[in-house]
């Protein structure tokens, strides 16, 4: 699989079938053209495109003589992988995720990049004091690995959030003179003074509050994302860390969750919640939605995205406003967008079948990649090809005020979204194609002042473009865009001084499931909550203490207090290696 050879003929081709400026091997200012496998463990979607059919990976190769090409496995990854270590038989490079890192290291198959790192400007410049995230391990902390989570969050147009939130609509409010809702009380109460004065929907049952429950993993943002949004908690699902001592225990078992479990329980005796919520398909529960009868849902919109467009197009009133509404609206805040900083759940490494002298190459292209220049390459595209940008600009921000980072021409925007809802774009042009390579996320601010992404339409053109009603539901709350009810801010993440950056990373992605044991009591963990809510939630007040102990005992018997040990030393260790505090 190893190739690294003068790559003239390719090059010639290309000079006479795309008619551009030869990429000349040797020749003064020209740098070798040496190629590159990669074996790519993910979606190997880059097999099917190589850099040479597009002018970003053409230009990324003019400036860095490397050009890579793609594999991927045939049939199950882990066949493909047992196969190559067995040969001992690897490419110059993988993009691995899960288990397959671990597994490349144990087997010897990976070359130590730490040293190499360490004298790469451009990479020491972008990561800052998260370049230890990039570290495999204590026992192997020379072993590098660049990861594909981008780690800024990236900016909301108006009418856009899709995270989890307390969901309801438009008309509830209307009729209910357009309350801002923070407590669950608030909730509670126009959806059941709503419910109350519509008994029915276009001619069907009117629907309080649902979501899904039975239908695979969906309530872990229905049920586990609102839990921690609303208690104030970092939004890590499963568990909750704290943030002194950084311990971690199962989310169900903080006494916040009990609060939420027993609401909901009340929500069930006063016939607010759906009763099919602990049987219905994902199906059932989005076609409430899209007729226009459930009122409210606690759950992450996208999960029903395409239910609340069709019930929105037909009837206006009948679309969704989100609040972050919390246990005690007057001591905790809404971290649903908390930056993690950099996640680095899979990644790209370099394989021992790299010479020393093309390690040097491969770490200088990776450093090329780090660079503003490259990172523009990479997020932008060509400058007068696919942007173009005024120094001068003083255009505003959403928010009406003087929009700072500065803004690239619309242009940019729509080309990036272009390629977000039309692959073939990302294809054909380079732009946001090659995310293995550290991706920044749209909030990035570049040394010059400029932003990753910004909107793609200005104030006025959104809300000149939405219906009368829309406007005049607007009005009432002074807002422009449906998303304004959350702390999104500018540049599109919450204030850091009031929400750090969680340096300690996500919680989701540390290796326990690498141990059988863990991984048993894990499975264990999330059937319970599949199967023991919705028994605690319907269960009659009276009995609503019974039935949490219950679940709370299953819990424990099951191991979770072991798992919770494990998960804590294996996030102490992380923080060892990553020098985080």
């Amino acid at each position: 699989m190893r190739k690294s050879k003068c790559f003239l003929a390719l090059c010639l081709a290309l000079l006479m079938a795309l008619s551009m400026t030869s990429w000349a091997t040797g020749d003064a200012g020209q740098p070798e053209i040496r190629e590159f496998q990669v074996f790519d463990f993910g979606e190997g979607r880059l097999k099917d495109h190589p850099m040479t059919e597009d002018p970003v990976g053409r230009a990324i190769t003019e400036k860095t003589g490397v050009l890579l090409t793609y594999d991927r496995p045939v049939g199950d990854y882990t066949d493909s992988l047992v196969l190559m270590i067995a040969g001992e038989d690897y490419p110059d490079l993988v993009s691995h995720t899960g288990n397959t890192y671990q597994t490349l290291v144990e087997a010897g198959a990976l070359k130590p990049l730490k040293e190499k790192i360490m004298d790469s400007p451009n990479i020491l410049d972008l990561f800052g004091a998260e370049i230890g995230k990039l570290a495999y391990s204590t026992d192997n902390p020379e072993f590098y690995a660049f990861g594909n989570s981008p780690r800024e969050a990236g900016p909301y147009t108006p009418n856009e959030y899709y995270e989890n939130g307390f969901y309801i609509q438009l008309d509830a409010l209307a009729q209910a003179g357009y309350p801002v809702l923070k407590s669950w009380q608030d909730y509670e109460d126009v959806i059941a003074a709503y419910l109350e004065a519509n008994p029915t929907v276009n001619g069907m049952p009117t629907v309080g509050i649902s979501f899904a429950m039975a239908d695979g993993w969906r309530y872990q943002f229905s049920i586990l994302n609102t839990l921690t949004n609303t208690s104030d908690f970092a939004s890590d699902q499963f568990w909750h860390v704290d943030e002194e001592t950084f311990e971690v225990t199962a989310t169900l078992r903080q006494p916040e969750a009990k609060e939420f479990y027993k609401w909901l329980n009340h929500l069930n005796d006063i016939g607010l919640l759906d009763p099919e919520t602990f049987t219905q398909s994902h199906d059932d529960y989005e076609a409430k939605v899209a007729n226009g009868r459930l009122i409210g849902f606690m759950d992450a919109s996208w999960q029903v995205y395409n239910g609340i467009a069709e019930a929105a197009s037909t009837w206006p009133e009948r679309n969704y406003i989100g609040f972050p509404i919390l246990m005690d609206p007057d001591t905790m805040q809404w971290r649903d967008l908390q930056s993690k900083g950099l996640v680095t759940a899979g990644g790209l490494s370099v394989t021992v079948a790299v010479n020393d002298a093309d390690l040097d190459l491969i770490v200088s292209f990776f450093d090329f990649l780090a660079s503003d220049e490259g990172l523009k390459l990479r997020c932008w595209g060509i400058e007068g090809e696919h942007y173009t940008f005024d120094p001068d600009d003083t255009s505003k921000d959403w928010q009406g005020t003087d929009a700072s980072p500065r803004r690239v021409d619309p242009y940019v925007w729509s080309m990036r979204y272009d390629t977000m809802s039309q692959p073939t774009v990302r294809w054909t042009t380079g732009v946001d194609k090659y995310p293995e390579f550290y991706p920044i996320g749209g909030g990035h601010v570049f040394k010059d002042g400029y932003l990753v992404q910004d909107h793609p339409v200005d104030t006025s053109e959104y809300y000149e473009a939405q219906s009368d009603y829309l406007k005049d539901f607007m009005t009432h709350y002074g807002i422009i865009g449906l998303n304004q009810m959350f702390p999104i801010g500018y540049p599109y993440i919450l204030d850091q001084t009031t929400h750090p950056i969680l340096l300690r990373g996500p919680v989701y992605n540390l290796p326990f499931e690498q141990n059988e044991r863990c991984k048993v009591i894990f499975e264990s963990y999330k059937d319970l909550i599949v199967n023991r809510s919705g028994a605690t939630i319907t269960a009659s007040p009276e009995n609503f203490e019974a039935e949490w102990d219950r679940f709370m005992n299953d819990l424990e018997r099951v191991g979770i207090v072991e798992l919770e040990q494990e998960i804590t030393r294996l996030l102490a260790e992380r923080m060892t290696l990553w020098g985080v505090k």
